[in-house]
């Protein structure tokens, strides 16, 4: 029987915060922001990611998954377990604009495990390519590697041992769009 995805929604008055998982040390979960307004994730302190409304983050669980917001809001989204066994929804990002820095897709530097995870993404933009970073470094691009990933085109890499952390930045100009699959870990 299939598991549904984990969801909250909480109508905040003023700054606070919820927590969405607690325990499962080194588990990957995939958050996403369903609502209207933004939140931040925090997945092991202090370092916390902004998710804009339709973006995912996939994370690495520290000891507990907070979603939590600045101001007045209404927090509402879905997380899932990540793992190959059962389907979830992608992930996904659509930047309409260049943000203050990079884009973080992925933050896996709590796994608590030495193991390499592997991801494919895709460009479903229409016109614009884009680059992926993963731990500081340009992922290599066979066709084009100084151009970047083009619209209708996926490509499949490695999160290692290092920092941990995947971005999405365009190449030239904005918006870009893509989604992102989870394939599976190898320690």
């Amino acid at each position: 029987m299939p598991i549904r995805s984990g969801r909250f929604k909480v109508e905040l008055a003023s700054a606070g915060e919820i927590r969405i998982v607690k325990g499962r040390s080194g588990a990957f979960y995939r958050i996403f922001n369903s609502g209207e307004d933004a939140f931040s994730v925090t997945a092991g302190a202090p370092d916390s990611t902004t998710l804009e409304k339709g973006f995912s983050l996939d994370v690495a669980v520290f000891d507990e998954v907070v979603v939590s917001t600045s101001g007045k809001a209404v927090v509402e989204g879905i997380y899932d377990y990540v793992d190959t066994q059962r389907p979830i929804r992608s992930g996904r990002f659509r930047l309409k604009s260049a943000p203050a820095s990079h884009h973080k897709i992925i933050d896996l530097r709590h796994s608590g495990q030495k193991r390499r995870a592997f991801y494919r993404i895709f460009n479903s933009g229409e016109k614009n390519a884009f680059n992926v970073m993963v731990d500081g470094v340009l992922c290599p691009y066979p066709a084009a590697p100084d151009k970047g990933l083009d619209p209708n085109q996926s490509l499949d890499f490695e999160v290692g041992y290092g920092s941990r952390d995947v971005y999405v930045v365009a190449v030239d100009q904005y918006p870009i769009e893509g989604i992102y699959e989870f394939l599976g870990v190898e320690n």
